[in-house]
């Protein structure tokens, strides 16, 4: 009974994570497309937005990750 217990809060844990991690890159993309769209052909700008978009592709690979994680726990365990 202790055990389920504790899955379930480790699967509930990487719930609430994978969704703050999604949700962050979600508004990392958009932050990213506005300093892409305002960077006026200014490379250092361009270059930030770049790295912007890279870093949200790898939020979303992490966010998509942890829900799979989540999902192999939750059927093997429970």
């Amino acid at each position: 009974m202790a055990t389920n217990s504790i899955v379930l809060t480790f699967i509930n844990l990487i719930n609430w994570f994978s969704w703050f991690v999604s949700i962050t890159s979600v508004a990392m993309g958009l932050y990213a497309g506005l300093l892409y769209l305002t960077a006026k052909g200014d490379p250092s700008k361009v270059a930030s937005a770049s790295r912007g978009f890279l870093y949200t592709i790898i939020g979303i690979a992490v966010s998509i990750a942890a829900f799979s994680i989540k999902s192999l726990v939750k059927s093997f365990i429970v």
